[in-house]
């Protein structure tokens, strides 16, 4: 007797008939069969290749708002969809990463399933859609994004009627996380706000505003009022927005937006006027920059909190800081703190961000990444590698070696950056492209626009730069900058940075390390490490296929070399990449 064949095997026999048959592109959308064909017929690396085909060189960012609104109804969505899920709205200059991680940490940890939204990503495109606190399935993306990308394509008018790589990235979010009926998403903004692709929510349950600077000025102007303008356009009629403390002149915009918009604004207190009874309150994310977006992140989270419990009904979802404000002539209501829950104190403890004030430790050579890129971030990462590492120095015996590699975020004032880090008691820095579209390198990032023989050509500005110009003296920092050098590769960077110690580095000859005995070698993540009486050879042999540069040699016989890694997102998320980094 014939066996009996189940639904899902019917279903896969299909799926194979359809796949030989060429009929993949043609199958209907909908189906279990259907999404099944996607996932076996297209692969991850491809489906982030057709994203960044989306990649447009000029965008018409006032239209921004409009252009969303036309592609939800494409895809099937109505804007009220939204409010389903339940937002917490983040805007702001510095800051919006962290906010955003503490509060999907305070939520989860009280016992709400949780998506964020927020960029860029460092590593993988499906960084920016966490849920849970961890990042979507790559599978969850594929169907996510065919689904989309399909309907968009069959819907156009025109050949270019697609959205920019940003927009769709927004309505694929919005689409997963509806899919995945989170309780709550933390939505972060791209640019600005009035006029970002975030900003056709209309009911957010808060809005949260960070540190504001000038930043992004061909879409928020050069001035600390126009930049409030547009971040303040993310308020909603009678629904309420934190703020953290601002420059006098930005505070004055965001209280006008916030009374003609006819909303309430508060403003964040100092974490340290928050009861933690008699320890003190841990953050999960190092730096005491961070104190402010957690008392920020604690304000809208007790907030959303009132509101949930409400069922985020008409009821005043301000009803929670209501006996916490402090009387005043201010428009932007003070607010004090409170005495943390259980839930909030982990919460805050327990949020980590991956890629900011990034530590690797490895034997012999200490990564130091952050994403820094503007004066203010710069200085703060300064202070926080010095810090770092010298409280490490101190625990080491033998020479140690400080060496910097360096290559600045597109758009930015590299010159003002590197006369900061200067600064820095430094024994060598490395100039060094991070990537290009024909290298091996982490497939997300192929959209990269600049070749590799630009970047290369950036590079030897900033080392001419660098030898031409003397560090202001400031404080303990000061003196003559050190020596500098320039690879023509990310690992030929590496490889000469730590001398040849680290074999877990994406693009070195691990067959060197095949010989090596238990002894002179340690395992961590599944990596091998070069051992020090074979690292001169391999690092020959590296240097020959890397095109990697000769650094002192009292920097190469160093006992141990802290690297500090920095100059923006792109930077560090090669670096991740190429050091195998650890993110959740």
């Amino acid at each position: 007797m014939p066996q009996k064949l189940g639904r899902y095997d019917i279903e896969y026999t299909m799926m194979l008939a359809l796949m030989r048959g060429g009929w993949v592109e043609r199958c209907a959308h909908g189906t279990r069969a259907a999404v099944q064909i996607r996932h076996h017929s297209v692969s991850y690396n491809e489906t982030v290749k057709k994203l960044n085909s989306l990649h447009k060189s000029s965008l018409n960012y006032l239209a921004n708002v409009r252009n969303m609104k036309h592609y939800m109804k494409r895809i099937g969505h109505n804007i009220s969809d939204l409010s389903k899920l339940n937002i917490l709205h983040v805007t702001g200059t510095k800051g919006k990463g962290s906010t955003c991680t503490f509060c999907e940490s305070i939520l989860r940890h009280h016992g709400y399933k949780t998506g964020v939204f927020s960029s860029p990503h460092l590593v993988s495109i499906t960084e920016r859609f966490l849920c849970g606190g961890k990042p979507v399935e790559k599978d969850v993306f594929k169907d996510h994004f065919w689904d989309i990308y399909n309907k968009l394509s069959i819907t156009k008018e025109l050949e270019d009627d697609m959205p920019h790589i940003f927009p769709f990235l927004t309505l694929l979010a919005f689409d997963l996380f509806l899919a995945q009926g989170v309780d709550a998403l933390i939505l972060e903004v791209g640019i600005g706000g009035q006029y970002d692709c975030t900003n056709i929510v209309e009911t957010p349950t808060v809005c949260g505003v960070t540190s504001l600077h000038v930043d992004h000025i061909s879409q928020l102007g050069n001035t600390i009022e126009s930049v409030a303008w547009h971040k303040g356009g993310i308020f909603k009629p009678g629904r309420p927005a934190v703020t953290v403390p601002q420059d006098p002149l930005a505070m004055t915009v965001l209280e006008d937006r916030a009374e003609e918009i006819g909303m309430t604004l508060y403003e964040a207190p100092p974490l340290s006027s928050y009861d933690n009874g008699p320890e003190p309150i841990r953050l999960g994310i190092p730096g005491h920059v961070q104190d402010v977006n957690a008392s920020l992140a604690i304000q809208m989270c007790t907030i959303w909190l009132e509101s949930h419990k409400n069922r985020l009904g008409a009821t005043s979802a301000t009803e929670s800081v209501t006996s916490t404000i402090i009387e005043g002539s201010n428009r932007a209501k003070k607010t004090k703190g409170f005495t943390l829950t259980v839930n909030m104190k982990n919460g805050l403890t327990q949020a980590t961000l991956p890629g900011r004030a990034h530590v690797i430790s490895r034997p012999g050579v200490t990564y130091y990444l952050d994403p820094a890129h503007t004066d203010l971030s710069i200085q703060h990462c300064m202070k926080w590698f010095d810090r770092k590492a010298e409280k490490e120095r101190k625990k080491l015996t033998g020479r140690v070696a400080r060496i910097l590699i360096f290559y600045g975020a597109q758009g930015r004032d590299h010159r003002k950056h590197l006369s900061i880090l200067q600064a820095l008691p430094l024994d060598a820095v490395i100039f060094t492209p991070y990537a290009s579209p024909t290298e091996d390198c982490c497939t997300d990032y192929i959209y990269e626009n600049a070749t590799k023989e630009e970047q290369f050509q950036n590079v030897l500005s900033f080392k001419e730069f660098w030898e031409n110009t003397t560090a202001p003296a400031e404080g303990k920092f000061s003196g003559k900058p050190c020596a500098s050098f320039t690879a023509r590769s990310f690992p030929g960077a590496l490889i000469a940075a730590t001398g040849g110690r680290d074999l877990s580095i994406r693009g070195i000859d691990d067959s060197i390390s095949e010989d090596l005995s238990d002894s002179s070698c340690m395992t961590s993540f599944g990596d091998r490490y070069r051992g020090p009486g074979v690292y001169n050879e391999a690092s020959r042999k590296d240097r020959k296929s890397l095109d990697c540069p000769e650094l002192p040699e009292e920097v190469q016989k160093a006992d141990h070399v802290q690297i500090l890694i920095v100059g923006g997102f792109k930077i560090v998320g090669h670096g991740l990449w190429y050091l195998r980094g650890k993110l959740f």
